[in-house]
């Protein structure tokens, strides 16, 4: 199951259109594929060793994204609904599904 979940997941590089972190550029190379009970996962700032903090509260002090949903990778089902979860968990991963 795990190769077909890797297999055709969204690509980072495809679904990241524009990344700011602290009103400075960021790309996708900042996120770490990560595997949950929910699939597929995009971690930012994964590393306990890089230590980013927010250090100022206002919109430009944190992480800003622009994603592409992909709509057009979508089949037809029950649902029409298309999008994304997003999870703010503490850098340990408290709270993150394993």
């Amino acid at each position: 199951m795990l190769d077909v979940l890797l297999q055709h997941r969204h690509l980072k590089e495809d679904m990241i259109a524009s990344c700011r972190w602290r009103g400075m550029p960021c790309s996708h190379e900042d996120f770490e594929l990560t595997m949950t009970d929910a699939g597929v996962c995009y971690t930012f700032n994964a590393q306990l060793n890089n230590n980013s903090k927010v250090n100022a509260t206002g919109v430009k002090n944190g992480l800003q994204l622009i994603v592409n949903v992909e709509q057009y990778e979508y089949t037809k089902g029950p649902r029409n609904a298309v999008g994304l979860k997003l999870l703010l968990h503490h850098q340990d991963g408290a709270g993150l599904w394993r």
